[in-house]
């Protein structure tokens, strides 16, 4: 994903994640070379906040990757767009 963001010129974003670990570790609280492969990223001019949410916070991220792993053939994401319309309309 960062090298995405950074790919298409995006340096000023907002990332939350409900992977309390991942946060920990790309902050630096844990060791590891995925997480070192993150800081090495975000290091490369990309201005950022990484906050952890819980599942409930995180709920429309959450309901897409769960519709991502039943999808056994490409699709266009906007044509998920009614699920993600409903999920965010309960969470008003």
């Amino acid at each position: 994903m960062l090298e995405f963001l950074i790919s298409k010129g995006m340096y000023n974003v907002g990332i939350e994640l409900d992977a309390k670990i991942a946060v920990d570790g790309v902050h630096g609280l844990l060791k590891g070379v995925v997480f070192e492969d993150c800081r090495n990223l975000l290091q490369r001019g990309l201005k950022f906040s990484l906050s952890h949410v819980s599942t409930n916070e995180n709920k429309a991220a959450h309901v897409l990757s769960r519709h991502a792993a039943t999808v056994s053939q490409f699709i266009c994401w906007s044509q998920s767009a009614v699920l993600l319309y409903q999920v965010l309309s309960s969470d008003v």
